[in-house]
């Protein structure tokens, strides 16, 4: 899970087309979207919780642009990448508050994760992962497609992007997701104040139950509109949680305490997708100060917030956290002392029923080792990011991976569960 904190006011739906244009719903906002950069929180395939301590919440987050996988862990002297011999060793200094979720075995890094051919292309390889499949960057999400094995109708809160458009993870010929970017600022969009505002909503209301039968395209309109506006409460709830600890001011763990807050009220969402930018660094990547170690400083604090508060609550358990992100970074430092895009990175799962710990095996920095490709200068991938995501689907979410990846990726799953 990851976040960027923008404001909106009211409600986008995932159109069932990635081509679909924008569209006006009376007293709604338009129709989202796909963007590349995104994070998840998913919810295992149980029955929907009447309380919210029995609600399960896998969260999948994804960084935007990336998290410099080969930068998340550090060296045992001296600055990582500046000699390539040296193997990584510990997790990065700003990464406090995830080393103490390690140490309690709750916190499982898959490393070397990855696909034959990294793209380099921070777009196509964003897509990629969305679509979970290295030979196209097109076409629906593999979230997207967890989502369409769900029973109809789905509820309109079935997933939760945090992001002001849809990612294409969770693009589908189905399964519209809303776009929230800013919960405490969701409410419908009226001109009107006070009375005249009610009575705008309700016949509103009134209008998108009309089943439109016949009509296909007014249908989905109506549809999309009940949707919307049945979700209105629901998300206020999420926005009047109190936590059990204190969050970073910024907006990723502000987006973390909102799912957090929609966990704990139970609202019943399976998939919660927040994303945090600024990673595309290449220069002065400095392994404690400077801009990406605030990065790193970020997503260490917010997520660690997040696991704490969920913890308390009595839900770490029913509660799974994916950070990855589009590719690693090179071996080699640059002449900016920097890294440039690389190949297989570095995954990490984190929640109550993880099994944490290293999974997959390091790679070896000396030149020539099988472990690095590209004349070694790229760590080579071992673990196949798809087979990450067979092991959520399969072990966490509950349904059959092999239709939803579109191939058999269990057998080099990581233990993570």
């Amino acid at each position: 899970m990851s976040t960027t904190a923008m404001d909106c006011t009211g409600l986008a739906v995932a159109p069932p087309s990635e081509h679909e244009a924008r569209r006006e719903v009376h007293g709604l906002p338009s129709l989202g979207a796909r963007q590349r950069e995104a994070h998840d929180v998913l919810r295992p395939d149980r029955p929907e919780p009447q309380a919210a301590a029995e609600t399960g919440v896998p969260v999948i987050r994804r960084l935007a642009f990336e998290e410099d996988a080969s930068d998340v862990r550090e060296p045992q002297q001296a600055h990582i990448h500046r000699k390539q011999q040296r193997q990584l060793s510990r997790l990065h200094p700003q990464l406090g508050g995830l080393l103490n979720i390690f140490n309690e075995g709750r916190l499982a890094l898959v490393q070397r994760t990855g696909y034959a051919n990294s793209s380099r292309s921070h777009f196509e390889a964003t897509d990629i992962w969305g679509t979970a499949n290295p030979r196209s960057s097109t076409g629906s999400g593999w979230l997207g497609r967890y989502l369409d094995t769900l029973p109809r109708p789905l509820d309109a809160l079935a997933a939760w992007n945090t992001t002001a458009e849809t990612p294409r993870a969770l693009l589908s010929g189905q399964s519209g997701v809303p776009a929230i970017p800013n919960a405490s600022t969701y409410t419908y969009a009226s001109p009107n104040r006070g009375a005249a505002a009610l009575q705008e909503r309700a016949a509103a209301q009134a209008m998108a139950a009309n089943p439109a039968n016949g009509r296909p395209h007014l249908a989905f309109v109506n549809s999309t509109s009940r949707g919307a506006i049945d979700t209105l409460d629901r998300v206020a709830q999420a926005t009047s949680y109190t936590p059990t600890v204190a969050y970073p001011n910024n907006g990723f763990a502000l987006a973390m305490r909102t799912v957090a807050g929609a966990i704990v009220r139970g609202i019943g969402s399976r998939v919660f997708w927040v994303q945090t930018g600024g990673f595309d660094t290449h220069a002065g990547q400095g392994a404690t100060g400077g801009a990406y170690g605030n990065l790193m400083g970020t997503l260490g604090n917010g997520l660690a917030a997040f696991y704490s508060d969920v913890r308390n609550q009595g839900l770490a358990g029913d509660t799974t956290v994916v950070v990855f992100s589009e590719f690693g970074r090179r071996i080699s430092e640059n002449g900016s002392a920097g890294t440039d895009h690389g190949a297989a990175g570095l995954t990490m799962v984190l929640g109550g029923s993880v099994r944490g710990g290293l999974h997959g095996t390091a790679a070896s920095l000396a030149p020539g080792s099988p472990t690095l490709e590209n004349n070694s200068g790229d760590v080579r991938y071992e673990t196949d990011f798809r087979s990450v995501y067979a092991r959520l689907l399969d072990q966490w979410l509950g349904v059959n991976s092999v239709p939803i990846l579109n191939g058999d990726f269990r057998a080099g799953a990581p233990a993570i569960f």
